[in-house]
């Protein structure tokens, strides 16, 4: 079973419980899908990178690469635009915004 269909697998259960999201199951669901999802993101932001790198075209765009990864960081919660320029989102400011 892939990761993709993992995540599928544990919503659907949860509808077809009608698991209530603010019980500890429904928290602790909530939390494995979340975790699930994640890392399925990070693998793909890895993916992403090394095929950019490993790119026959990367000697005339790896100048562009910067901005693209910042927009990939973006989408996953990890960098966020400030003006024209990126920066880092703290740990605690990530936690506090799930």
């Amino acid at each position: 079973m892939t990761r993709e269909e993992a995540v599928k697998t544990l919503i659907d259960m949860a509808n077809a419980l009608y698991l209530n999201p603010d019980t500890s199951q429904g928290v602790a669901l909530k939390m494995a899908i979340k975790a699930l999802s994640q890392e399925s993101k990070t693998g793909q932001f890895a993916k992403f990178v090394a095929d950019e790198i490993f790119d026959e075209n990367w000697e005339y765009n790896k100048d562009a690469f910067a901005e693209l990864a910042c927009r990939k960081l973006e989408k996953l919660g990890i960098v966020r635009a400030k003006g024209d320029e990126w920066e880092l989102i703290e740990p605690q400011e990530s936690e506090e915004q799930k």
